[in-house]
């Protein structure tokens, strides 16, 4: 099924979920105010368009990919070309009951991914307004499974899995980052240590996935009394890595939680 698409925000979000659809044979139309930061989305053959109206009029799905803090304010002049339609909303605190309030007769749903998107490889939880249908939740999960996984699930996890999910590819870019630098610093040239630091998150995220198991038994079956991993790990220990990522998650859903409440007063 060939699905006309619209997003209305083509930065690195709203870019990533353009890019990621047309890769899977969708016709995307995107618009923006500055389409020279989205001109590499041409490639991709995704329409670019300055007009909202337009691009939403060539479309049958639209995805909202906005600051939270325009998100409303933006929609309140579009609910004439939106009626009857179903819309993604992917800002950040924004609830559906204010969507539903500044366009009552849209069918809205709430979703979180992440710049994965781009390449197939987001995670992408969901949640959906009341009037929806069955063919609405079909056609939202078909399009959010072709950027990656997808979950539907209760409106009051989705602050949190934004710090998780939408917030996470930067959490890893830092891990990812600190690795290569620890191969930097034994004296492995920088693209090796990068590419082995990439690929073995990769395969770690897979076997957790793949196997079903927890990451804490995976992890002893890779630490051997004296080895190299366990010294390795007394290190992060020490550094109070896992707390730190408690931390970051913590925080991170509270600013969600924030940014519902500035959208309320917008």
């Amino acid at each position: 099924m060939t699905f006309r698409v619209a997003v209305i925000g083509a930065g690195m979000l709203g870019g990533s979920v353009a890019k990621g659809l047309a890769q899977k044979g969708c016709h995307v139309v995107a618009a923006d105010k500055n389409l020279e930061k989205a001109k590499h989305l041409e490639e991709a053959g995704i329409v670019l368009l300055h007009d909202n109206v337009e691009a939403i009029r060539q479309a049958d799905v639209v995805f909202f990919a906005l600051k939270p803090h325009i998100q409303l304010p933006v929609i309140s002049l579009l609910v004439e070309e939106l009626k009857g339609k179903l819309c993604f909303s992917m800002a950040a605190g924004v609830q559906i009951g204010q969507l539903f309030s500044v366009a009552p007769e849209v069918h809205w749903v709430r979703g979180m991914t992440n710049i994965c998107a781009s390449v197939n490889a987001a995670f992408t939880a969901f949640t959906l307004s009341q009037d929806t249908t069955d063919q609405d939740r079909d056609t939202a999960i078909k399009l959010f499974s072709l950027l990656g996984e997808v979950e539907e699930t209760e409106e009051t996890y989705l602050d949190a899995i934004t710090a998780i999910s939408g917030s996470g590819p930067a959490y890893i870019f830092t891990v990812l980052e600190a690795l290569t630098y620890g191969g930097l610093r034994v004296g492995i040239p920088k693209d090796l240590a990068l590419k082995a630091s990439a690929a073995t998150m990769i395969g770690a995220a897979r076997l957790v996935l793949e196997t079903g198991k927890h990451p804490a038994e995976l992890k002893d079956g890779v630490v051997t009394p004296g080895g190299t991993t366990i010294e390795g790990l007394y290190e992060l220990e020490e550094g109070d890595v896992r707390s730190a990522f408690i931390r970051a998650i913590t925080s991170a859903t509270q600013r969600g939680k924030e940014l519902a409440k500035e959208s309320k007063n917008s």
